[in-house]
């Protein structure tokens, strides 16, 4: 009996996806506040790209629906982040932070960019 080898080529997993950061796996919402996160770093505090990374993974774990819509807003609304990537829209039904309810207090921030 004679063998046949067979040589495949099986491309390298990226840094971010060795550290689990890749954006394949994960959901629109989930890729959506990420971007908005790195771009409200990058646009709005001024971190460089090399700073983002980190950041971003502490601060897209613990933040909120609100807040992540506050982000948007006060971006204009992005459709693309800092790199060029497209920015998912927000989930449909989904409530912008600002549509007061009768009856409930609130307050407002202002963000200048």
């Amino acid at each position: 009996m004679t063998r046949t080898s067979i040589h495949v080529q099986v491309p390298l997993p990226s840094e971010d996806e060795r550290r689990g950061n890749g954006q394949d796996h994960e959901d629109p919402a989930g890729t959506r506040r990420r971007l908005l996160v790195e771009t409200f770093l990058h646009r709005v505090l001024g971190l460089t790209c090399e700073e983002i990374p980190e950041e971003v993974t502490m601060l897209e774990r613990n933040l909120s629906h609100g807040v992540e819509e506050l982000i948007d807003a006060a971006l204009g609304f992005p459709r693309h982040d800092h790199h060029g990537r497209a920015i998912p829209a927000a989930p449909m039904g989904s409530e912008p932070i600002g549509s007061a309810r009768a009856g409930r207090g609130g307050c407002a921030a202002a963000v200048e960019s």
